[in-house]
């Protein structure tokens, strides 16, 4: 006999019933089974601690906004403390009175680790051309803005509750010596993709977790976040090369057209309270 004839209607009723009860009774338990599993998984791609606060919307209070250009009067008003990529800033030529600037602290070496020994470790004091201390270099020069710049150095195996303390405690010295500066926490600059892929302890995933951090730390301390790691990225979340390959080439520092682009995206997100 044929079910699906006219004379049948219960019977067919009744097939169709029986489908859609059986496909939503499947896609239930697919949704059961899927959320038994994240929350035993607690490090699945969903959960708020791999989501990137720059980015989360959480934070969007302490992340400097677009502004009106600020010009070279706001520019110059700011003291950079940091690595490399700070200390870079001076042979550049990129600042005021070029290779001579003394808005540049940062060691000789361009060197400087963010750990326990942070308030311990040098930086060249341009006005004295001696070394000294963060710290000691505050008491004699109190900058109206700084902007800091740390995490290349070191941070590759970081943990987060190390990096935080760390950063903390510069930050509160700084605050101590120096309770009007308007500090600005600076995002850690992208590496090109061949860095990237050569160095698994520093990748640009793990910078975008570091730069995670910072907008945390900004949050905590009452300072300012500075996302300028934006636009030095290409569409793939790393270095244009371009900003790299015309003088260091090593898949990591930025040179004159890198800085142009940071220094104009300072001026562009000024710290104007």
């Amino acid at each position: 006999m044929n079910i699906f004839n006219k004379s049948n209607p219960n019977r067919i009723f009744y097939i169709l019933f029986t489908v859609i009860l059986a496909l939503c009774i499947t896609c239930l338990t697919g949704l059961l089974i899927l959320n038994s599993v994240k929350a035993q998984n607690p490090n699945t791609n969903d959960t708020t601690e791999n989501k990137t606060p720059v980015n989360s919307g959480l934070y969007d209070s302490v992340i400097l906004k677009e502004t009106p250009d600020a010009g070279l009067s706001y520019q110059n008003k700011i003291i950079f403390v940091g690595d490399s990529t700070t200390y870079h800033l001076k042979p550049s030529g990129s600042l005021a009175d070029g290779i001579n600037t003394k808005q540049v602290w940062a060691p000789t070496s361009g060197t400087l680790t963010l750990d326990s020994d942070i308030l311990q470790k040098t930086i060249f004091f341009p006005l004295t051309s001696t070394e000294k201390t963060i710290p000691e270099a505050l008491e004699i020069v109190k900058p109206e803005i700084m902007v800091i710049t740390l995490g290349l150095n070191g941070s590759g195996g970081a943990e987060k509750d190390d990096f935080s303390r760390n950063y903390k405690k510069l930050i509160n010295k700084i605050k101590e010596v120096s309770p009007n500066t308007k500090i600005i926490l600076q995002s850690v600059f992208p590496i090109t993709a061949e860095h990237s892929s050569d160095d698994n302890t520093f990748t640009n995933e793990k910078i975008d977790i570091i730069n995670g951090w910072i907008v945390e730390i900004a949050s905590d301390t009452n300072c300012k976040y500075l996302n300028t790691a934006s636009v030095l990225k290409d569409n793939n979340g790393a270095l244009i090369s371009e900003y790299n390959t015309e003088y260091h080439s090593d898949g990591v520092h930025i040179w004159k057209k890198g800085y142009a682009v940071m220094l104009n995206y300072i001026r562009t997100h000024a710290y104007l309270d």
